[in-house]
């Protein structure tokens, strides 16, 4: 999928103490340059995909933490 980025507009870390390490997760506001790309989906990673407008994503399904306030600012 080609993309432009916008703009970050979610940062957040965290600490994983058995590691010893800081992750850093970022999230960016893009543009797509289709309407419906080709997903090419790495099966090791994922099973499935589906698009959904940001609005539906936080009534309809349980999505981990850190998506709510990123989507609930997008809607």
């Amino acid at each position: 999928m080609k993309v432009q980025t916008e703009r970050v507009i979610w940062e957040d870390a965290t600490f994983d103490k058995a590691k010893n390490q800081v992750y850093t997760r970022l999230v960016y506001s893009t543009q797509a340059f289709v309407t419906r790309p080709a997903i090419n989906l790495e099966l090791t990673e994922h099973m499935a995909f589906l698009w959904m407008k940001p609005e539906l994503i936080l009534t309809n399904i349980r999505i981990v933490s850190y998506l709510k306030p990123i989507l609930t600012r997008l809607v």
